[in-house]
């Protein structure tokens, strides 16, 4: 059998006895009646795990087509990455006249009409520096905006960023691959690239600031089942815990990337 099969019988389980638990706690402690509290269990039970597995079939093949997207992606800007800057302005030019945004070129850089911002790329396999983004913006006209695209961007480049209050704008890979598949536009490539296959950062995962609502909502829920069950403590233990949690992951988790404008969509 295979792995994922035991883990979604696992989850079907879970789901399956921590519903009719419940149930049956809540319909035992007010009605004492056995036989009902038992039906009860069962029916709510089977209903909640069909719904459960309902929706997990559809979201794991959601999941599946965020897998393929996620694995093209990081193709596209290996190919990108292996680019000069010559094969870098004749791919933009592409995608820019597919997706109908309007530009000029002077002097080998791309000119975005509407706005007056240059295009600069930053497509590297190794880490990110802000002095390089500021180089971009010496390079550029005077006056002019610069979008400054690239593979992706730390936390110090965007923070430097911020200060030129819309001068300097990021467009990294994950928001511009929108626009290479709605126009299917991907860079091509000399040799057929591989995704290497990376685990997630899992406390970056577990911990990011987006999880603290969640954790909340778990908790309180834990702890309004502690008045219907026979041993409170351990949900108010577990309650209390997911609440304090979720309070260090809204004042320090890991904060997501700041919303980026992007060129290329109508």
């Amino acid at each position: 059998m295979k792995r994922s099969a035991v883990s979604a019988a696992l989850d079907v389980f879970f789901v399956f006895f921590a519903t009719a638990a419940s149930v049956f706690t809540v319909m035992r402690y007010y009605f004492r009646n056995l036989s009902a509290a038992i039906t009860a269990a069962a029916v709510s039970g089977v209903f909640v795990t069909v719904i459960f597995r309902m929706s997990a079939i559809r979201k794991n093949a959601v999941y599946a087509l965020k897998k393929k997207d996620a694995e093209q992606m990081e193709v596209s800007l290996d190919a990108l990455s292996l680019m000069d800057e010559t094969a870098l302005n004749a791919y933009f030019k592409r995608l820019l006249q597919k997706s109908e945004t309007p530009f000029s070129e002077e002097n080998g850089t791309i000119i975005l009409t509407e706005t007056g911002t240059e295009l600069k790329y930053y497509f590297t396999f190794s880490e990110t520096y802000a002095g390089r983004i500021i180089e971009f913006y010496k390079q550029a006209g005077t006056g002019r905006k610069i979008l400054v695209i690239g593979r992706n961007f730390n936390e110090e480049i965007f923070a430097l960023t911020a200060r030129f209050a819309g001068r300097i704008v990021l467009l990294d890979g994950a928001h511009l691959y929108p626009a290479m598949k709605k126009y299917d536009c991907f860079p091509e490539t000399k040799e057929p690239l591989t995704v290497k296959k990376t685990r997630k950062n899992l406390p970056k995962e577990l911990f990011s600031k987006k999880r603290a609502r969640q954790y909340f909502l778990y908790g309180l829920t834990m702890e309004f089942f502690s008045f219907f069950v026979f041993y409170p403590v351990y949900y108010l233990v577990f309650g209390t815990a997911l609440v304090l949690l979720s309070v260090v992951c809204y004042f320090f988790g890991v904060k997501e990337a700041p919303p980026q404008e992007n060129p290329f969509k109508n």
